[in-house]
């Protein structure tokens, strides 16, 4: 017996058929999903970001950096030095729970590193408050010189330059003052210990003194297109000293009636003073083999007249 087709399909044939459809098309825009958000992550593991002529190499390790509410108010931007390798810090600041990193770091050729975006705080500075309002910059070397010998060959212009650009680029994008009142080492930064005299120490929670007093900030402020005016001035009143220009920063050392200074920026009511001879980084002032400036109220100077200011 012949059975001829019928012309019009069986219902359940036809739902069969769409439910394959449905099920084809959501297998595709999965595998489309899965397939964006691979590149993505791949992506996003070769791209910075932050500056954009930086590697990245993040995240830091866990616990070494936290997120925040809501957008940072970025005002500072503080300067270190590794006392290890860049190789070495990079395994430290990768390594989970071990509460330090920074945003960047800048090596003795001039590449730039990334570990923690913007965005995320860092921990550098051993001030939490600090922490939370900066962009913390590493660089590949030792405040007192490496090795027995003492050798400063770690400052190189290569690394110089690349930190020149990143800093521009980061006072740029966050609107960061680029001035030695914004652009700080992390000598500057307060402790969260008190001395003697109840003023904090300074160099955050371990009293670190990096960047060092051989880190020359003139020339760094002159290659950011702000050269600094040298003006000799005498001390009329004995004044403190101060990593940052407010009274209640804490204190490098002690001022008398009579010390003369060279003088070369001023905010807020306070004069920032050269500690060091940049020629032979000789101390001038007790501390003063851990500070290469510190601020000092301006009421407490007279500026020398021309003729007794002498060279720089």
């Amino acid at each position: 017996m012949c059975i001829t087709p019928s012309p019009h399909p069986s219902p359940l044939r036809g739902a069969r058929e769409f439910i394959l459809r449905c099920v084809a098309g959501v297998v595709a825009f999965v595998v489309r999903i899965m397939a964006v958000a691979f590149l993505a992550l791949c992506f996003a593991g070769c791209k910075p970001r932050g500056y954009p002529e930086a590697k990245w190499l993040g995240p830091a390790g866990e616990g070494n950096c936290a997120a925040t509410n809501g957008p940072r108010q970025i005002d500072l931007i503080i300067l270190h030095t590794t006392e290890t390798s860049a190789a070495s810090a990079r395994d430290i600041f990768k390594t989970a729970k071990r509460g330090v990193s920074a945003h960047y770091l800048v090596t003795t050729n001039g590449q730039v590193w990334q570990f923690v975006e913007d965005d995320r705080v860092a921990y550098h500075a051993g001030n939490l408050d600090f922490n939370r309002r900066s962009i913390g910059i590493e660089l590949e070397g030792w405040a007192d010189g490496r090795g027995e010998e003492r050798n400063f060959a770690w400052q190189t212009e290569e690394q110089r330059d690349a930190l020149v650009r990143l800093i521009g680029w980061l006072c740029d994008k966050h609107g960061i003052a680029k001035s030695r009142a914004h652009i700080i080492g992390h000598n500057q930064v307060p402790s969260t210990e008190a001395s003697a005299d109840g003023r904090p120490w300074w160099g955050g929670k371990s009293q670190h003194h990096d960047p060092g007093a051989r880190w020359d900030w003139t020339e760094l402020m002159r290659q950011l297109n702000r050269a600094p005016e040298f003006l000799k001035v005498v001390v009329q009143s004995k004044a403190d000293i101060l990593t940052m220009p407010n009274p209640d920063a804490p204190r490098i050392c002690s001022a008398q009636p009579g010390d003369e200074f060279q003088a070369y920026a001023e905010h807020d009511g306070f004069a920032l003073v050269v500690l060091k001879r940049p020629a032979d980084a000789q101390p001038l002032k007790e501390a003063g083999n851990h500070h290469w400036d510190g601020w000092i109220a301006a009421s407490a100077v007279r500026v020398l007249p021309a003729e007794r200011r002498g060279a720089k």
